[in-house]
């Protein structure tokens, strides 16, 4: 059973063309893709449906001890390394699999989304304190099958993974 989210729309779109001189600053680093992924651009996703997929095929992450909690105040502390924020990603990467997908994540401390922003090939994604489960949906909602392709921190990414889009 396939699960029903919204695509990125045009002021999303936007919006991001128009963060992407704040995340690079917020990130610490002009070496990097920077984050592409902010709140406009995620869509929740409830425990039942999250029941839907496959566990067979989430790549489960510890938490890293290093990365401090979520918010300061009303500000997204992850999204800014240069404050303290999540430095940690991995890089994941669909499997057999060539066209559009989004990446998901069901962490262990809020509740479960998924990226409104398509991608085709691998992407980064940062890892918090906690652990944390990622999971690849086809353009359909369908879910498709992910590897881990290797790790780093933000501002010392190789140079494999510096142009990976970061979510």
């Amino acid at each position: 059973m396939p699960i029903v989210f919204k695509k990125q729309g045009a002021l999303g779109w936007l919006a991001d063309m128009c963060m992407v001189p704040l995340m690079y600053l917020l990130q610490g680093t002009w070496k990097e893709a920077p984050q592409r992924t902010h709140r406009w651009n995620n869509q929740k996703l409830s425990a039942e449906t999250c029941q839907i997929l496959d566990n067979r095929l989430l790549l489960s992450f510890s938490g890293e001890e290093t990365a401090k909690v979520r918010w300061v105040g009303f500000l997204p502390r992850f999204h800014m390394p240069v404050w303290g924020g999540w430095r940690t990603f991995v890089v994941l990467a669909p499997v057999n699999y060539t066209a559009d997908w989004h990446v998901g994540w069901i962490p262990h401390d809020v509740r479960a989304g998924v990226s409104k922003v398509a991608v085709t090939g691998p992407v980064r994604v940062t890892i918090g304190p906690g652990p944390v489960k990622f999971f690849g949906l086809d353009k359909d909602g369908a879910q498709i099958e992910l590897v881990h392709q290797g790790s780093g921190q933000i501002g010392k990414a190789g140079i494999t993974s510096r142009r990976v889009p970061l979510f």
